[in-house]
């Protein structure tokens, strides 16, 4: 997400709370409105797993629960908050790639939701593939 725009919104149809989703290795940065939008629900619709995703400088701040929805059932796991210009290759030309110092290399996690399995993506946005079992990069590219 560049800067000015929204972020990502997890809400049900016809305005029902939301549940069983996944949001990992995203990249959300100096957006106008929270990183996420969330209306959960820890009733029928499952836990929810927010994971290995980079949040930085978003005006509504990371996570906003809608409409009282709380998140007491979902895993916020892994969450970094680091300057963009700390984290990426050449974050002002929108090349987001990990820097080797970056702190997002080797810090992700393949942990998940009771009831969901694989919630790593086995590859990167670039068709890399993510080592099994090893410490998994945080976002949406894997360092080389």
């Amino acid at each position: 997400m560049r800067a000015g725009a929204g972020g990502i919104i997890l809400r049900g149809s016809n305005g029902c709370a939301a549940g069983r989703n996944t949001a990992i290795n995203n990249i959300l940065v100096d957006g106008a409105h929270a990183g996420f939008d969330y209306l959960g629900d820890c009733g029928g619709g499952g836990n929810s797993l927010f994971s290995n995703n980079l949040l930085f400088g978003n005006a509504g701040g990371d996570f906003a629960w809608g409409d009282g929805a709380s998140s007491a059932c979902d895993v916020i796991a892994n969450t970094l908050h680091e300057d963009p210009a700390s984290t990426f290759a050449n974050f002002a030309g929108g090349d987001y790639h990990l820097k080797a110092t970056s702190l997002a290399v080797g810090h992700g996690t393949t942990a998940c939701t009771p009831g969901q399995t694989d919630c790593t993506p086995a590859a990167d946005f670039d068709g890399v593939t993510r080592p099994p079992g090893a410490p998994v990069d945080i976002g949406a590219y894997a360092h080389p």
